[in-house]
């Protein structure tokens, strides 16, 4: 195998080995472990428990069976600063047309720039380059397709366009995600189920990974006349063998300002510190504007700190 092929591979396995230390114990055995990285600081301070939740535009992530309960058009924009000059961002909007369901589309994107260049085993770069990962959504819910069939359930899917680059050479994919919301017979109860990352492999040059595919189910309660939310969720990872579990609650005073906290199961705390897995936040909305701000620590890794703005219109 060529020098440059040795070193194109060698990036992708340590983004690959980054992100996962990121998300979870362990290193996957898939590509494309971006997609792991969810968006949205109101979700993630909440430990991620958010696909019974799904009731902003950030379901089109978590579950995009979500979409179909909105009532107008929405926007949103979030930003990690993540680690070793890693930034992560996303982008998206949707609306409801009429009685044939809600339409979204979302933009998820990775960046990693000034790698060094080495194509022999010496301490002098030739250069750098950059790499990036990025995933588009198309998607669609609806909640009339099962209501004669049980009432209550919103169906949501995704078409994602998966694309990624290092240096000049790049890798595609496509996957599916299926995903659905249902309002139990208990009062403010709802249940989530979704398969995300239905699809082939991401390969470079002649080397490819499956996708990380994950069944996730999940649930959220809402009391105190809906002040108060708890959610958890659970993960299956089935290409890298792994699960995780994360519980999240949410506090909100008079529809301005929420506290949040969560907590995911299965984060390697011997190698990213005590605090792995913890997650906390703020939400304020004013003049129908929704900023939110997580806190994420990561022990010597460092601290990760995540932004997101979004209105309805």
């Amino acid at each position: 195998m060529s020098n440059k092929k040795v070193t194109i591979l060698a990036v992708a396995v340590g983004m690959a080995v980054l992100v996962t230390e990121i998300c979870s114990a362990g290193v996957g055995t898939t590509g494309a472990q971006f997609l792991k990285i969810g968006p949205g600081a109101r979700a993630v301070s909440m430990g991620g428990a958010f696909s019974a939740v799904a009731d902003d535009l950030n379901s089109i992530y978590w579950n995009p069976a979500g979409l179909a309960g909105q009532k107008s058009r929405q926007a949103t924009a979030s930003y990690i600063q993540y680690f070793q000059g890693t930034n992560i961002g996303f982008l998206g909007y949707s609306q409801k047309v009429r009685q044939h369901g809600a339409f979204g589309v979302g933009l998820d994107y990775l960046t990693i720039g000034e790698i060094e260049r080495r194509s022999t085993d010496v301490d002098t770069s030739e250069g750098t380059f950059g790499a990036s990962d990025m995933a588009l959504y198309l998607s669609y819910a609806n909640d009339t397709l099962m209501s004669q069939y049980i009432k209550g359930v919103k169906l949501g899917t995704n078409i994602k366009i998966i694309r990624q680059t290092i240096d000049t050479q790049t890798a595609q994919s496509f996957a599916l995600d299926i995903g659905a919301l249902y309002a139990t017979p208990v009062k403010n109860l709802t249940a989530g189920l979704g398969i995300y990352n239905l699809g082939g492999q991401v390969k470079f040059i002649d080397e490819g990974d499956p996708l990380p595919l994950d069944v996730r189910v999940g649930g959220a309660y809402r009391c105190l006349n809906n002040k108060l939310l708890f959610a958890v969720d659970i993960d299956d990872y089935i290409n890298d063998g792994r699960l995780t579990e994360a519980i999240g609650a949410e506090y909100t005073f008079k529809k301005m300002l929420s506290i949040r906290a969560g907590y995911k199961l299965g984060m390697d705390s011997n190698a990213l510190g005590g605090l792995a897995g913890f997650a906390a936040g703020l939400g304020i909305n004013v003049w129908n504007i929704q900023m939110d701000y997580a806190f994420v620590p990561y022990g010597e890794l460092n601290d990760t700190h995540r932004i997101s703005m979004s209105t309805k219109f």
